[in-house]
């Protein structure tokens, strides 16, 4: 992944992450749909991931011939 993806998926982990590993009972949360980083969300697709990682791949192969 590069660094632009792993920023915009930063937004979506939760500061408390630590805690909720070792939380012992459920954490209830809630995405609020009219949140524009859920927006965001939905349009990063796992398509976009795997586009951008081969684009990657693809210009490092070029920069190396």
């Amino acid at each position: 992944m590069s660094v632009s993806t792993v920023q915009n998926i930063r937004k979506f982990f939760r500061d408390s992450l630590v805690t909720e590993i070792f939380w012992e009972s459920k954490i209830d949360y809630s995405i609020l749909e009219n949140n524009n980083d859920f927006e965001f969300y939905k349009k990063l697709s796992f398509l976009v991931i795997i586009k951008k990682f081969f684009s990657k791949k693809i210009r490092r192969l070029f920069k190396f011939i």
